[in-house]
C-alpha cells in the first residue's frame, strides 16, 4: 500500500512530507547568463572567468561571417591563423560560420569551447581566412 501512495503523490506531484523540499529545476542545471553586443557592432570581447563559450547567436543585416578568436582583443584586419593547438600563438581562429544578409547562426555546443587567452567574436565580410571587421552584426553568447 505504502508503494501505491508513492506513486500516486509521484504522478500527482505531491509528497507525503509536508516539510520536503521542492526543487523546480534538476539540480544539474546551470543559469548562464547571456552577454549581448549592440546592434551594427563588428565584434565583442566577452567575460569568461573559465575562458569557455557554451553557446552563440550572430544577427548581421549583410552577408557574411561569424567569427569566434582565441584572443585578448579584436585582431586586426587581415590573415588569422586557425588555432591547431596549444603551441598556435594567439590570436587565432578557433570556429568560423557563414552568415546569409538578414540571417543568423546559432550554436550551442555540448561540451563548451575552451579558450587559452580569451574569447573575441566578430563579425566579417570576408571570409573565415581574413578578418575584415564589419559593424552589421549583433552578438548574443553564453561564456560561463
Amino acid at each position: 500500500m505504502r508503494h501505491a501512495l508513492l506513486a500516486a503523490a509521484f504522478v500527482l506531484g505531491a509528497s507525503l512530507d509536508a516539510g520536503a523540499q521542492v526543487f523546480t529545476n534538476p539540480l544539474n542545471t546551470v543559469e548562464i547568463d547571456q552577454q549581448v553586443s549592440t546592434a551594427g557592432t563588428s565584434s565583442i570581447a566577452l567575460n569568461s572567468p573559465s575562458k569557455s563559450l557554451a553557446s552563440l547567436t550572430v544577427f548581421s543585416t549583410a552577408a557574411g561571417f561569424a567569427l569566434v578568436y582565441d584572443a585578448a582583443s579584436l585582431p586586426a584586419n587581415g590573415a588569422v591563423a586557425a588555432c591547431a593547438g596549444p603551441a598556435t600563438a594567439r590570436p587565432c581562429l578557433m570556429w568560423c560560420a557563414p552568415i546569409a544578409a538578414g540571417g543568423y547562426i546559432d550554436r550551442q555546443w555540448n561540451s563548451p569551447m575552451s579558450f587559452t587567452t580569451g574569447i573575441v567574436v566578430a563579425v566579417s565580410s570576408t571570409g573565415c581566412a581574413t578578418l575584415t571587421a564589419a559593424t552589421t552584426g549583433q552578438i548574443f553568447a553564453q561564456a560561463p
